[in-house]
Protein backbone atom coordinates (compact mmCIF):
# COMPACT_ATOMS: atom_id res chain seq x y z
CA UNK A 1 0.00 0.00 0.00
CA UNK A 2 2.57 2.49 1.40
CA UNK A 3 4.80 1.59 -1.81
CA UNK A 4 2.30 2.36 -4.05
CA UNK A 5 1.06 5.28 -2.99
CA UNK A 6 5.20 6.20 -3.00
CA UNK A 7 5.53 5.28 -6.48
CA UNK A 8 2.88 7.57 -7.56
CA UNK A 9 3.67 10.73 -5.73
CA UNK A 10 6.92 9.49 -7.70
CA UNK A 11 5.11 9.62 -10.95
CA UNK A 12 3.38 13.23 -10.00
CA UNK A 13 6.21 14.76 -9.01
CA UNK A 14 8.66 13.63 -12.02
CA UNK A 15 5.91 14.53 -14.20
CA UNK A 16 7.51 18.13 -16.05
CA UNK A 17 3.93 18.85 -16.92
CA UNK A 18 2.66 20.02 -13.63
CA UNK A 19 2.58 23.70 -13.04
CA UNK A 20 5.00 24.73 -10.32
CA UNK A 21 1.44 25.82 -7.64
CA UNK A 22 0.60 21.81 -8.30
CA UNK A 23 4.01 20.88 -7.38
CA UNK A 24 4.85 22.74 -4.93
CA UNK A 25 1.59 21.41 -3.04
CA UNK A 26 2.55 17.75 -4.52
CA UNK A 27 6.03 18.19 -2.53
CA UNK A 28 4.67 19.03 0.59
CA UNK A 29 2.00 16.11 0.77
CA UNK A 30 4.92 14.38 -0.17
CA UNK A 31 6.60 15.44 2.70
CA UNK A 32 3.67 15.47 4.74
CA UNK A 33 3.50 11.87 4.15
CA UNK A 34 6.96 10.65 4.78
CA UNK A 35 6.73 12.83 7.95
CA UNK A 36 3.44 10.33 8.87
CA UNK A 37 5.45 6.98 8.47
CA UNK A 38 8.50 8.57 10.24
CA UNK A 39 6.00 9.13 12.91
CA UNK A 40 4.54 5.65 12.62
CA UNK A 41 7.93 4.17 12.88
CA UNK A 42 8.85 5.94 15.64
CA UNK A 43 5.49 4.29 17.32
CA UNK A 44 6.20 1.01 16.35
CA UNK A 45 10.00 0.81 17.83
CA UNK A 46 8.42 2.32 21.02
CA UNK A 47 6.17 -0.74 21.17
CA UNK A 48 8.85 -3.16 19.95
CA UNK A 49 10.92 -2.08 22.89
CA UNK A 50 8.31 -2.62 25.03
CA UNK A 51 7.92 -5.85 23.89
CA UNK A 52 11.46 -6.76 24.19
CA UNK A 53 11.56 -5.57 27.70
CA UNK A 54 8.29 -7.64 28.55
CA UNK A 55 9.67 -10.38 26.93
CA UNK A 56 13.36 -10.08 28.91
CA UNK A 57 10.79 -9.78 31.91
CA UNK A 58 9.33 -12.91 31.26
CA UNK A 59 12.56 -14.95 30.88
CA UNK A 60 14.20 -13.56 33.78
CA UNK A 61 10.96 -14.68 35.66
CA UNK A 62 11.10 -18.21 34.12
CA UNK A 63 14.52 -18.38 34.74
CA UNK A 64 14.18 -17.43 38.24
CA UNK A 65 11.47 -19.91 38.63
CA UNK A 66 13.51 -22.87 37.11
CA UNK A 67 16.66 -21.81 39.35
CA UNK A 68 14.20 -21.93 42.25
CA UNK A 69 13.02 -25.55 41.21
CA UNK A 70 16.61 -27.04 41.35
CA UNK A 71 17.28 -25.32 44.24
CA UNK A 72 14.52 -26.65 46.22
CA UNK A 73 15.08 -30.44 43.91
CA UNK A 74 18.65 -30.13 45.59
CA UNK A 75 17.11 -29.62 49.01
CA UNK A 76 15.07 -32.59 48.94
CA UNK A 77 17.90 -34.85 46.94
CA UNK A 78 19.88 -33.70 50.32
CA UNK A 79 16.75 -34.59 53.09
CA UNK A 80 16.44 -37.47 51.42
CA UNK A 81 20.58 -39.00 51.48
CA UNK A 82 21.06 -37.44 54.98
Amino acid sequence: MLFHLFHFLDLLLSNPRYHPHQYHLLHKFHHLHLLQVHLLLHLLHKQLMLLLYLLLILLLHHLHLQLMYLFVLQQKHLLLHH
